[in-house]
């Protein structure tokens, strides 16, 4: 979801320490991006075949993905939600995470 007005992504929680309005809206808009990618069917959430197809195409491994997977689904209930992406996109190694999610430096899709 969009930051409400006056709403600054980096005074999230579960933001990394020290990132900027700039890099936290930037991350944000990456996680948008990528879960509208992803989110074949459209249903707002994404499943662990959309997921996986996606990630084997980047050339990663079923276990690596089903990890991948299981980080991002914080609440375990087999879908990532966009806040759950968003929310993996602030809080975990940003450079790992982007490579292990198909996004090449630049912003630009593997």
């Amino acid at each position: 979801r969009p930051q409400p007005e006056g709403e600054s992504a980096a005074a999230d929680p579960r933001a990394e320490p020290g990132l900027s309005d700039a890099e936290s809206a930037s991350r944000l808009a990456n996680a948008d991006e990528l879960f509208d990618l992803i989110d074949n069917d459209c249903s707002g959430e994404v499943d662990k075949r959309e997921f996986t197809t996606h990630l084997s195409k980047a050339g990663y491994s079923m276990v690596t993905i089903a990890q991948i997977f299981e980080i991002l689904d914080v609440n375990i209930d087999g879908l990532i939600s966009r806040e759950e992406m968003r929310r993996g996109f602030l809080s975990y190694e940003y450079s790992a995470l982007r490579l292990a999610l198909g996004i090449k430096p630049g912003g630009h899709k593997i």
